[in-house]
């Protein structure tokens, strides 16, 4: 609920149709107004306030131990999707450097490339931890990835420094003894969690501003398809209108040119006007007054705003 990465899936689905010359006037009038709602909603509502999920409660819990990322080093143990999703939030707030460390070199590799990162093995870790201000740690492996003692080393060497540590693996990934470590800030996925039932708990609150922002565009978004489904019948009665209109005109400056009164002509130009345009609507009527179409009866005095006097 108020994930952001929905919508930013939403986008690259739209730009990749566009792109295709896939997507119909109709789907872009649709993705365009969702857009600009989604937009209304984060503004004003607190639905994005608040992460929902581990990953990105994660990163937002490095923001209060860190003023921004942008000169940030993190480290990301593991490839899967928790461990890209992380990523995913990290680069897109500038993180300074990211690096992937994973058992399988060349699937880490794959990664590192979609994020413009680097990729190690595991057995670099210890090395590089004095480097690194985030670890976010998400493996399938039984044994511990990374001890407290790498840890409190890391933090020695980095005159103690802040490092912010995330083990989002079950079993652990991250010695728990680690937490004792000054200036080592650890969570663990039941930490993310607990947050994460809160923030949830704020969101479904702000869901219900939300619901009401979308109730009211969906009706004016339909409002507005209605609108487009008439053009093409109004255009076509504009249009047959003015052919009519052109003829009769042509005919009544014929008429005067051969030296008939302004008044006759006139006279005559505004019957032959009134009797071809209501032609088809009258003959249409008379049909339904035979046929009993009082439904027919009754739109054509909506249509022509004719009242019971009439």
């Amino acid at each position: 609920l108020g994930e952001p990465q929905i919508f930013g899936q939403m986008k690259i689905a739209f730009r990749t149709a566009q792109e295709r010359g896939t997507l119909g006037t109709h789907l872009y009038r649709l993705f365009h107004h969702a857009f600009g709602v989604t937009k209304r909603i984060r503004t004003e509502t607190a639905i994005g306030e608040s992460a929902t999920s581990a990953a990105s409660a994660a990163v937002q819990l490095a923001l209060q131990v860190f003023d921004g990322f942008e000169q940030q080093h993190a480290l990301m143990i593991g490839a899967g999707e928790m461990i890209e999703t992380a990523a995913g939030h990290l680069t897109s707030r500038n993180i300074a450097g990211l690096t992937i460390a994973n058992r399988s070199l060349e699937r880490g590799k794959r990664l590192a490339e979609k994020l413009q990162a680097r990729a190690v093995g595991l057995a670099s870790i210890g090395a590089l931890l004095p480097t690194i201000d985030m670890v976010f740690s998400s493996t399938a492996s039984p044994d511990l990835i990374v001890t407290a003692e790498q840890l409190a080393t890391a933090v020695k060497k980095r005159k103690h420094r802040p490092m912010f540590v995330v083990d989002l693996a079950v079993p652990r990934d991250i010695e728990p003894a680690a937490a004792e470590i000054s200036d080592v800030y650890l969570y663990t996925i039941d930490d993310l969690h607990r947050a994460v039932g809160d923030n949830l708990d704020a969101r479904r609150v702000a869901a219900n501003a939300a619901e009401k922002i979308i109730d009211t565009q969906a009706e004016l978004y339909a409002r507005g398809v209605d609108r487009m489904d008439a053009v093409p019948t109004i255009r076509a009665l504009r249009e047959q209108t003015r052919t009519t209109r052109d003829r009769v005109l042509a005919q009544a400056r014929r008429q005067l040119a051969s030296g008939k009164s302004p008044d006759m002509v006139l006279e005559w130009m505004a019957n032959a006007l009134t009797n071809k345009i209501m032609h088809a609507p009258s003959t249409a009527l008379r049909k339904a007054g035979e046929e009993s179409d009082s439904d027919m009866l009754e739109i054509a005095r909506r249509m022509f705003s004719l009242n019971d006097d009439d």
